[in-house]
């Protein structure tokens, strides 16, 4: 796995992650520590994926991982995390 950033923000803090493997075009990972329940939303371009936080504090997609790769030279990658106040993640 690849840290490609990490942020501290409102008390957490939060990595984004690439992770690959053999055969399998890879994953981003947004994690949050310590967890909470909130959202991650990734943007690339016109692509808006929107990812939960689970128990253990990671949002998750393959989605976004083959155009990254594919341009080097396209657009950004932008990250938003939403925390829901009062709220525990799921599992929890």
């Amino acid at each position: 796995m690849v840290v490609v950033t990490e942020e501290p923000a409102a008390g957490h803090n939060i990595a984004l992650c690439i992770q690959q493997s053999m055969g399998h075009p890879g994953r981003l990972l947004v994690t949050i520590d310590p967890p909470a329940a909130g959202l991650a939303t990734l943007m690339l371009g016109s692509t808006r994926v929107q990812m939960p936080f689970d128990g253990t504090g990671t949002a998750m997609t393959e989605a976004l991982v083959p155009a990254l790769l594919a341009d080097a030279d396209g657009p950004d990658l932008v990250v938003t995390v939403e925390i829901l106040a009062g709220a525990l993640p799921p599992g929890d």
